[in-house]
């Protein structure tokens, strides 16, 4: 099956299908908007190529075993607005969230190893209402500067 029958393809949800490895086709999809890999098995880190999807606007890895670090080219997608990677064992935040057009609106990073102290950065992202960062070893000082986020509606610690 070749790249050209899923080049216009707007959402793929494989959730729950018991993969272990995110599909090579994804490759070529840069006109997905809805990208939902969730409660899968998929080990290691994303594929680059999903930031190079200038349009995706959900992604949800959650409730898989990626780790490592947390792409730093993810939250510097300008369309994102929702970025789920809830249950996975991600122990390092990018350190920087800045970026001109930033649309995200819900960042959940719930149940991951996540260490040391929260990138200040995160007040960078005015759009921001929903913000899950509970269940992992952060050590930080209560965050006073979310207070910056003039749309946070919850904030989950």
């Amino acid at each position: 099956m070749g790249n050209t029958s899923f080049r216009s393809l707007y959402s793929l949800a494989m959730h729950s299908c018991n993969i272990s490895k995110f599909p090579k086709f994804l490759k070529g999809l840069n006109a997905l908007k809805i990208l939902d890999f969730s409660d899968n098995k998929i080990e290691g880190s994303l594929p680059s190529g999903i930031c190079n999807m200038s349009y995706l606007q959900v992604l949800d890895v959650s409730d898989n075993n990626l780790s490592g670090l947390i792409p730093e080219c993810l939250v510097k997608l300008a369309s994102l607005s929702v970025l789920n990677l809830k249950g996975n064992r991600y122990d390092q935040m990018p350190s920087t969230f800045t970026f001109a057009d930033n649309n995200l609106q819900s960042l959940n990073i719930n149940g991951n190893r996540l260490k040391g102290k929260l990138p200040r950065s995160l007040a960078n992202c005015k759009m921001l209402e929903i913000l899950d960062l509970g269940n992992n070893m952060i050590s930080d000082t209560f965050p006073f500067w979310l207070e910056k986020l003039p749309s946070l509606k919850v904030l989950i610690l």
